[in-house]
């Protein structure tokens, strides 16, 4: 699923993808500007949020076009996705070394992928609502410490 969703998201022909957003956000900066954020959200003058913020340009739009670009990794998610995940090829399917050596994917390939992802939606979700998302999976420390304060909660209540 994520080489899947990996190319449905950064392939620039993709019409639900990164391209599309930068597309949208470029035919509709003036949702970006600082006087709008300052509107949507009541911020008063010299809040800190509209202090030092970096304008939504055609030049800032298309420097997030070729961070996607120079992904180095993007052309072997296509090819495992075109060859491999959404459609076999005998050739990849039958010699999986030959996937791995045309279409090599590294941890950290992926690591790139969600940075890129996060800085790109980050900059414009701030500019529009003030709004960061932190894209970081919970893990079993996570749920195990809400379980436990929820058990906890329960046992005090009774």
């Amino acid at each position: 699923m994520i080489v899947l969703w990996v190319h449905k998201m950064f392939d620039e022909k993709s019409e639900r993808g990164l391209a599309n957003f930068l597309t949208f956000c470029e035919c509709n900066r003036e949702i970006f500007e600082l006087k709008e954020l300052q509107r949507r959200k009541n911020y008063p003058d010299g809040h800190w949020m509209l202090n030092n913020r970096k304008p939504v340009t055609i030049e800032t739009i298309n420097e997030d076009r070729e961070r996607i670009r120079e992904l180095e990794s993007l052309p072997s998610f296509k090819l495992r996705r075109d060859k491999f995940h959404a459609h076999f090829d005998k050739k990849y399917f039958f010699d999986r070394k030959k996937l791995a050596q045309e279409a090599p994917l590294k941890w950290s390939d992926l690591t790139q992928i969600v940075e890129a992802l996060k800085d790109i939606i980050n900059g414009y979700s701030a500019d529009y609502d003030g709004t960061l998302y932190v894209l970081e999976p919970i893990n079993v420390t996570d749920v195990n410490y809400l379980l436990d304060r929820l058990h906890s909660h329960k046992k005090r209540d009774r």
